[in-house]
Order: structure tokens, then C-alpha cells, then sequence
């Protein structure tokens, strides 16, 4: 299945061998997925139709929706209609919202009531735990490795992050794995999450870690999630360096890459120089917490 061969009826056509009542009234169409968006019996439905290339996601947002229908999570979430994990097909409600921003990087800034009750929620959300059995638990060694052979850590900072990872002992949090505010809806005064495919289990502070990598731009947001970490003790501050490492590595990379594909793209080559302007800050942080 691909995005280019691939026609609005043989979509719903996937979707309604799942859900035969699914009426849909739009298509998505993005690099890791078709959404069409519409209803069931008359209640306004997502069908989210994942590529080959991102069905392993698919399977992770499937099962963190059925265990939530099971065990509710701390914030608000769409609920599940139908899903098949087999063809990467997803079937949730629709929350009549607009995201707190459309963009991955936002310039805007961010109201503060929005910022606060952001920040609340994800501390809420890593209070949850999966059923045990899941399995789920991201392995850091071969995360700081690739950052190593990426040419992103030297030997001293490899070492000093595998020290903070022994340090941070085992403690592990669930997390949304991408808030990114387009990921996050404000509906009657409250916030909803969608999104999930990369929801997992971290060392603490992973989702203020990416929020940090990704609110870089808007005013005081930085500071917020910094004033969070020192109020969250040891364990919550060890883990949040080792996430923030690895995410803005990852991040500089990727940035790097699309300037490289687009020399002409200015957004992009503007994130890039403030994405490395932290970075410097970012590794002696990390190296002051590893000494």
C-alpha cells in the first residue's frame, strides 16, 4: 500500500471491512499513514490506516488504547471504536477540538494556562502503568551507542550517560513517547492526548525531555519544564538528562538531514542553528549531573 496508488474507496474499504457502518467524509494522507476522517451511527470517527513501514507502530497504539479501555488513563483520550492490528487499521472518536498548535516546532507562544495544565498532565500520565506482561521498557544502551557512532557523543560523554543511567536506577516511568502539541486538543476546558504509537516505558521525564527539545522556540517554555524538573527530585532530574540528551541528538540529526534534502527550507535551517545553540548547553548539563 502506498500513498500514491492507493484511491479514497479502496481506503474506506479497508475501514468498513472493520467498521461496516464508518462513513467517511475526508483523507489524510501523510508518510506513515491514511486518516479518514467521518463517523459511525452518527458519532464523528477517526480510521487511521497505517503504511507497511509503520505498522509496528499501529500495534503499540492499539494496544495502549485497549489497555486504557480497561484501565482508564489519568487525562482524556479518544475512545476505542474497532482495531485490526493485522491490517493496521485503528477506529477511535473524534475529539471536536483544535491541537494547542499545528506545529512540530512551534514559534507561538503558548498560553500559560494551556503550559501549566500541559505540564500537569504529563506528570499525570506517568503515573500510569501497562499490565504486567506488556514488556515494554526502552533498552538505552544501544540508544546512547547510536548517538556515539552518529558522532553526537564522544567515549567521555558515552561513558557518563551509561553512569547516569546506573544511577538512575531502575526506576521507569510510562510515557506519551510524542506530545508534541499537535498531539494534544483542548476540548471544554480540558486537554485530550491522541496519538500514541510511540508510547512506552522510559526513565523518568522522557515527555518533558521532548517537550524541551520541541518548545525550544517558544517563550518560557523551556523554563517551565526546567522549573518542573528541579521540583521532581533525583531520580525524575537524572532520567530527564539522559532522555533530553538522546531526544536532542536525535533531533539535531534529523534537522540536519532535511537542511541537507532542502538547503532552501529557512524554518528548518533556523531550528537547526537554534537546535545547536543548546546542544553545548545540553552536554555540559549532562556532564555536570554524570561527574
Amino acid at each position: 500500500m502506498s500513498v500514491q496508488d492507493t484511491s479514497d474507496e479502496a481506503l474506506l474499504a479497508v475501514v468498513r471491512e472493520l467498521v461496516p457502518a464508518f462513513c467517511s467524509k475526508q483523507t489524510i494522507r501523510s508518510r506513515t499513514s491514511f486518516v479518514l476522517c467521518g463517523s459511525v451511527d452518527g458519532t464523528a470517527a477517526v480510521a487511521k490506516v497505517r503504511l507497511p513501514d509503520w505498522r509496528q507502530h499501529c500495534l503499540r497504539e492499539i494496544e495502549v488504547y485497549r489497555h486504557f479501555a480497561e484501565r482508564p488513563a489519568p487525562v482524556r483520550t479518544p475512545a476505542l471504536i474497532a482495531a485490526d492490528p493485522g491490517r493496521g487499521v485503528l477506529v477511535v472518536e473524534q475529539v471536536p477540538a483544535s491541537p494547542l498548535d499545528g506545529e512540530r516546532h512551534p514559534t507561538t507562544p503558548l498560553a500559560e494556562d494551556d503550559l501549566t495544565d500541559l505540564l500537569a498532565a504529563l506528570r499525570r500520565i506517568a503515573t500510569w502503568s501497562p499490565p504486567e506482561g506488556t514488556g515494554w521498557s526502552v533498552d538505552y544502551r544501544p540508544l546512547i551507542a547510536l548517538a556515539q557512532e552518529r558522532q553526537m557523543l564522544d567515549d567521555h560523554d558515552r561513558a557518563a550517560m551509561e553512569r547516569l543511567v546506573e544511577r538512575a536506577g531502575p526506576g521507569r516511568e510510562f510515557g506519551h513517547g510524542d506530545p508534541a502539541l499537535a498531539n494534544v486538543l483542548r476540548a471544554d476546558g480540558e486537554l485530550w492526548f491522541i496519538d500514541w504509537a510511540c508510547a512506552d516505558v522510559f526513565l523518568p521525564g522522557f515527555d518533558l525531555a521532548q517537550l524541551w527539545v520541541l518548545l525550544g522556540r517558544v517563550t518560557g517554555g523551556r523554563e517551565a519544564i526546567d522549573r518542573v524538573i528541579a521540583a521532581g527530585g533525583t531520580e525524575l532530574a537524572l532520567g530527564f538528562v539522559v532522555n533530553l540528551t538522546l531526544l536532542m541528538a536525535r533531533e539535531i540529526r534529523g534537522v540536519s538531514r532535511r537542511v541537507d534534502r532542502y538547503p532552501d527550507d529557512a524554518d528548518a535551517r533556523e531550528r537547526l542553528v537554534s537546535l545547536r545553540g543548546a546542544w553545548s548547553g545540553v552536554l555540559e548539563r549532562m556532564r555536570q549531573d554524570a561527574a
